[in-house]
């Protein structure tokens, strides 16, 4: 009778193992139930996260993208004032050589008719005195 009292314990061991499991088995399944639950709760608050860093990031890439094409825009226009400016200081340095060279030949002209006039001016100033000279000595030696 041993061994029938034994298989009654182990019929009931038994019995009771698998009620143990199967609590187990749902309790394993309801906490796989409330992580996968709170797996999708922080999946979708990560997803929103996501998608607002990418729409401020956006938004931000955007407002730079703007502003680097408003700088691009100002810095063509300097270039071409910078160009405008080239050229008419290209314009003014050749009129201005030009104008030099037409000043400085008008001086050495001037300056040569001055010498002439100064040397002409000079010789008859010389034969003035010379004139006076011979006049004076003329004038001595006339009688009296």
């Amino acid at each position: 009778m041993q061994i029938s009292s034994h298989v009654v314990q182990l019929i009931n061991h038994v019995a009771e193992v698998r009620r143990s499991n199967r609590e187990l088995s749902q309790r394993i399944d309801e906490v796989e139930q409330r992580l996968s639950a709170r797996i999708d709760e922080v999946e979708q608050r990560l997803s929103a996260r996501i998608d607002e860093v990418e729409q401020k990031l956006s938004a931000r890439i955007d407002e730079s993208n703007e502003r680097l094409d408003e700088t691009n825009k100002r810095l063509d226009e300097t270039n071409s004032r910078l160009n405008e400016a080239n050229n008419r200081i290209e314009r003014l340095d050749v009129s201005f050589s030009v104008r030099m060279k037409h000043y400085i030949d008008f001086t050495f002209d001037t300056m040569k008719q001055l010498s002439l006039r100064i040397e002409q001016e000079a010789a008859e100033r010389k034969a003035e005195v010379a004139a006076l000279r011979l006049e004076s000595a003329m004038g001595e030696k006339a009688p009296d």
